[in-house]
C-alpha cells in the first residue's frame, strides 16, 4: 500500500475494500506484517540469492562471506541464482563451508556466462571498430550506415534475449520451492550495473549516424536521410528493455508468495566512474518490480555496506484473508476506502491456482495444545502425510524444530528432530528445561517432508 512512494503502515481492516470478479466480499481476517531482516518475525526464513553479474571479483566474495556471516542462519532455507543455474544450499553446514561452497559455485557459473557473453561482446565491438561512417552522402557511405544499423540492431536483440531477459520459469522454480513454506521470504538480487556491451561506443555510433543524416538533409539525396533516422530510432528502441521484459508475470509471483524483492545495484571495480554499459530502463524495471513488492534498491560501491543497509530495510504489508471456492479464476480487487492510496497486490488467480490455495489451507501440518507446565514444553503434530510408500523412502515424514528466544531475542535453547511416523497425530514432550526462567518466547516449526508445506507456531510463555 503506497502514498506516492511512500510505504503506508498502521492501516486497519475496515481500510479496505476487496471485491472478487467486481462483487465485493467480506474480509475473513486481516493482519499487518512489518518485518526485517535483521529483526525477522521468526528465526526461520527463506532466502533467494541472484547473481546478475559477469565480473566475479573480491566485492562479491566480501558479499558472500557478509551475508553468511551475519545473516544466515541455520534455521533458513536458501535457494541461489546464478546466470547459468537454479541450486538449493543447504545452511546447517559449518559457515566456512558455505561460504566456500557458494564462492566456488557462482565463480564458476559467471565464468561459463562470461565466456557466452564475451563471444557477442567481441561481434558488437568488431562492429562498431571496423564500421567508418564518413559525412560526405556517397553512396558506400549510406550503404554502410543502413548495414551498420540492420545487422547491429539484429545481434543486440538476440543478445537481449539471450542474456538480459529472464527466464520466467526460474520464477516458477521458487514458486514451486517456496509456496507452502511459512515465514519471511527475502529475494536479494545482486546487480552488476554494466550489461550492456560496448553502449557507450554505440552511442558515438549513433551521434555520427546523426551528422551523416543532417549532412544529408543539405544535399540532394534527402531521401537517404529519413530511412537512416528511421534506423536510428528503430535501434535506440531496440535498446530498451521495457517491452519484452516480463515485469508483470515476475511481479505477480514475487506478490503470491509474499516475497520481498530487494536489488543491490553495484559496479565492477574496473569501471566504477563511468557510465558505460549501463540501462536505466533495465534499472528502473527492477525498481518498479523492488517497490510493488515492498522491497528495498540502492546503489552501492561496497556490497558488504549495501547488505548491511538492507538488513535494516522496515517491509510492511498487509495480509487479507477472503473466503475462496472451488471453480473459476478469480479477479481480485483491492481498495483504500479512503485516500489516494496505491495498492500492489497478486490480481488474478487461475483454476490451478485456486485449487492449490484450498490444497495448502487443509493439507498444511497442525501444530496444537501447546503448553509450559513445570518447565516442560508439550505439543501436538497432526494433519501430515502418512503415505507409507512415500515415507519409506525418505529420512523420515515430519520434521519439527523448537526454538526458545529469551526477551533480548537470544536464542537460548534449540530441538530438532526428523520423524518417520505412520500415526496420524504426534504429541511431543521436551524434558524439564529448569535452566530457563521467566517469559520467553517458544517458536515452533513442522515441515510435512512429503507435501513440503510448513507452518511456524510462535507465543510468549513463563517458565
Amino acid at each position: 500500500m503506497f502514498d506516492k512512494k511512500a510505504l503506508i503502515e498502521s492501516l486497519s481492516k475496515n481500510d479496505f475494500m476487496v471485491s472478487v470478479n467486481k462483487k465485493v466480499v467480506e474480509i475473513s481476517s486481516f493482519e499487518s506484517v512489518k518485518r526485517m531482516i535483521s529483526n525477522p518475525t521468526t528465526p526461520f526464513r527463506n532466502f533467494i540469492l541472484s547473481f546478475n553479474l559477469y565480473d566475479y571479483g573480491e566485492q562479491v566474495n566480501e558479499g558472500i562471506e557478509y551475508f553468511v556471516r551475519n545473516i544466515l542462519t541455520d534455521n533458513d532455507e536458501m535457494m541461489i541464482f546464478t546466470p547459468e543455474n537454479v541450486h538449493i544450499f543447504s545452511t546447517d553446514a559449518p559457515k566456512d563451508k558455505i561460504i566456500d561452497d557458494i564462492k566456488k559455485l557462482v565463480k564458476q557459473d559467471c565464468r561459463i556466462f562470461k565466456a557466452k557473453r564475451t563471444i557477442y561482446k567481441n561481434s558488437f565491438k568488431e562492429k562498431l571498430g571496423t564500421t567508418r561512417l564518413g559525412i560526405a552522402p556517397e553512396v558506400s557511405t549510406k550503404d554502410t550506415a543502413l548495414r551498420f544499423i540492420n545487422s547491429y540492431r539484429s545481434e543486440w536483440l538476440t543478445f537481449k534475449n539471450r542474456f538480459l531477459i529472464p527466464d520466467v520459469n526460474r520464477y516458477k522454480l521458487v514458486s514451486e520451492y517456496f509456496y507452502g513454506k511459512d515465514g519471511d521470504k527475502w529475494f536479494i538480487n545482486f546487480q552488476q550495473r554494466e550489461i550492456i556491451p560496448e553502449l557507450g561506443e554505440l552511442r558515438k555510433k549513433i551521434r555520427e549516424l546523426r551528422i551523416l543524416v543532417s549532412s544529408l538533409a543539405e544535399s540532394e539525396e534527402t531521401g537517404w536521410g529519413p530511412m537512416i533516422s528511421k534506423g536510428i530510432r528503430d535501434l535506440e528502441i531496440s535498446l530498451l528493455l521495457s517491452g519484452k521484459f516480463p515485469q508483470n508475470e515476475i511481479q505477480d509471483i514475487l506478490l503470491g508468495l509474499n516475497i520481498s524483492y530487494n536489488v543491490i545495484f553495484f559496479k565492477s571495480k574496473i569501471k566504477m566512474d563511468t557510465d558505460e554499459n549501463v540501462s536505466p530502463d533495465y534499472e528502473d524495471i527492477l525498481r518498479n518490480i523492488s517497490r510493488a513488492t515492498g522491497g528495498f534498491t540502492l546503489e552501492v560501491t561496497d556490497i558488504k555496506n549495501g547488505l548491511l543497509q538492507l538488513s535494516q530495510h522496515k517491509d510492511i504489508s498487509y495480509l487479507i484473508n477472503i473466503p475462496v471456492r472451488r471453480g473459476n479464476n478469480l479477479k481480485i480487487d483491492i481498495k483504500a476506502r479512503k485516500g489516494n492510496y496505491r495498492t500492489c497486490h497478486k490480481k488474478t488467480y487461475n483454476k490451478n491456482e485456486i485449487e492449490r490455495i484450498i490444497k495448502f489451507s487443509t493439507d498444511k501440518v497442525k501444530i496444537s495444545d501447546v503448553s509450559v507446565k513445570n518447565k516442560i514444553v508439550k505439543f501436538t503434530l497432526s494433519n501430515f502425510s502418512t503415505d507409507k510408500s512415500k515415507v519409506r523412502e525418505l529420512e523420515g515424514n515430519l520434521e519439527s524444530i523448537l526454538l526458545i528466544k529469551n526477551e533480548k531475542g537470544d536464542v537460548i535453547y534449540k530441538r530438532s528432530n526428523i520423524l518417520k511416523t505412520f500415526k496420524d497425530t504426534i504429541t511431543i514432550i521436551l524434558p524439564p528445561l529448569h535452566n530457563i526462567s521467566g517469559t520467553n518466547r517458544v517458536f515452533i516449526f513442522a515441515e510435512d517432508k512429503i507435501t513440503n508445506l510448513s507452518i511456524i507456531f510462535n507465543r510468549d510463555f513463563i517458565f
